[in-house]
């Protein structure tokens, strides 16, 4: 199970020289995995005056979610982390910077965020951490503010007994978040999940999955729209071929 400081340990001693970037190999890029994989994904929740983004790391997708808002907010456990953006969008005075224990918001405002944004990161976190989030969730989206996060679907997996999984655990996900408990956790938080698109993640299992949330009472409040696609990794094998030729900063 990777706790808080086990993310904080493994993220603060990471060799992070490709920034991040190793990660996009398989889609032959950032460039291919942002405007191939995850932009059309979300592009319906553009325009956003106000993106906060969870856990960006070096800032592999910040490069691109900095130009299409008003205000971004980063936010990070990991000192170095932030520190690494901080440095790389210098230039970029629109940017805040938040240091955080894993699983709160501090110093964002009520009500004041468009887009709450997160990939290829909560994904290693625990139950109680997505509860933290989403209970701040409720607290800083704007009446029709929208979030898309990307987290565990490995409790979904989980033996009857309880005792262990059906399947192996590869890549590090939370052993106790699934898109099933996320979406409940949703409703008794006043937010609703009202799209998951479970996928796999370098194996044939739908151990991921992308999540859309909204306000309860907002005009996206209706019944969860499940989408299983055990064919996602296989988008890359399309994108590798494609050449976006955006340059990245």
């Amino acid at each position: 199970m990777p706790t808080i400081n086990e993310n904080l340990k493994h993220w603060s001693s990471y060799d992070w020289t490709n920034r991040g970037d190793e990660w996009s190999s398989l889609w032959g890029g950032t460039e291919n995995i942002w405007f191939g994989a995850l932009l059309p994904r979300i592009t319906s929740m553009f325009p956003a005056d106000h993106i906060l983004e969870i856990a960006p790391g070096f800032g592999r997708i910040t490069q691109y979610l900095k130009d299409r808002c008003e205000v971004l907010t980063l936010v990070d456990l990991t000192e170095r982390c932030i520190d690494a953006c901080r440095e790389r969008f210098a230039a970029d005075r629109h940017i805040n910077y938040i240091i955080n224990e894993g699983k709160s918001l501090p110093g964002v405002a009520d009500k004041s965020i468009d887009l709450v944004f997160s990939f290829d990161s909560l994904v290693h976190v625990e139950l109680d951490v997505m509860q933290g989030y989403l209970t701040e969730l409720a607290r800083v989206l704007r009446p029709e503010g929208r979030a898309f996060l990307h987290h565990s679907n490995m409790a979904a997996f989980r033996r009857a007994d309880g005792a262990g999984f059906t399947i192996e655990n590869k890549h590090w996900r939370g052993a106790t978040v699934s898109g099933d408990i996320i979406s409940e956790l949703c409703d008794v938080n006043g937010l609703r999940c009202y799209r998951q698109e479970l996928v796999n993640w370098g194996c044939k299992d739908l151990t991921d999955s992308f999540t859309y949330i909204a306000r309860q009472g907002s005009s996206h409040d209706h019944p969860r729209e499940l989408l299983q696609n055990p064919r996602f990794m296989e988008e890359r094998i399309l994108l590798s071929k494609q050449g976006y030729q955006t340059k990245s900063t």
